[in-house]
């Protein structure tokens, strides 16, 4: 399989990258991060120019593209929602949703050749509001619609959306308290699912994966 992974730098998108080459796929890693390994191309999710020069060298990196998986993503710092300023709005929308949009937009023709498959890595607060992160949440919710409409208006892409709980990732654990960072979900794990989500039978698809965390329950 020939793959890109977005937000591959670190959390989900690094696990995913590497469950990917460690089963033998050909995979090109993408962030605005300079840590990744070779082959990697360096891009700003916001910025559609920048999405379409580096996608386009992916793809001629890999002579064709099977798969991609869009894990980018940025959240805000804990504000309630008269705090955020609309400069914080703009900037966690264009990179969690606009940032879907152009991957999807610069990866469509050759998935369309392959009938490929993409995931788009949503959240679980897609679907139930989380107090001081208003934007990442609507954000979230808006990238939840888009891979709805995308598996509707592009039905011979294999579409999934994947909406996590809590990951031990340098995004999560940079918003959350000591307390809030107990029983988080290692990437490693959820990678596995997205592997077999592009990895399910042909005539179907894997629409949408949510995935929670089981929370330690105290006892005596």
């Amino acid at each position: 399989m020939k793959a890109i992974v977005t937000g591959a730098a670190s959390g989900l998108g690094r696990a995913t990258a590497e469950r990917l080459v460690d089963r033998g796929d050909v995979v090109v890693r993408v962030d605005r991060n300079n840590t990744m390994p070779e082959p990697c191309e360096l891009c700003d999710v916001a910025d559609a120019e920048s999405v379409h020069k580096a996608i386009h060298r992916a793809r001629d990196r890999l002579g064709g593209l099977d798969a991609v998986v869009h894990c980018a993503a940025i959240n805000h710092a804990r504000k309630g929602f008269a705090e955020l300023s609309v400069e914080d709005w703009d900037r966690v929308v264009a990179v969690n949703l606009l940032g879907a949009v152009h991957v999807a937009r610069a990866c469509l023709e050759p998935l369309r050749a392959s009938r490929g498959s993409v995931v788009l890595v949503g959240s679980v607060e897609a679907y139930a509001a989380s107090e001081n992160f208003s934007a990442y949440c609507v954000s979230k919710a808006g990238l939840a619609m888009f891979a709805r409409c995308l598996a509707v208006d592009e039905p011979e892409l294999r579409v999934t959306l994947l909406s996590p709980d809590g990951m031990d990732t340098p995004l999560i654990k940079s918003r959350q308290t000591p307390e809030e960072r107990q029983d988080l979900m290692q990437p490693e794990h959820v990678a596995d699912l997205i592997l077999a989500a592009i990895g399910h039978p042909t005539d179907g698809a894997v629409a949408e994966i949510v995935v929670r965390r089981r929370r330690a329950t105290g006892g005596s």
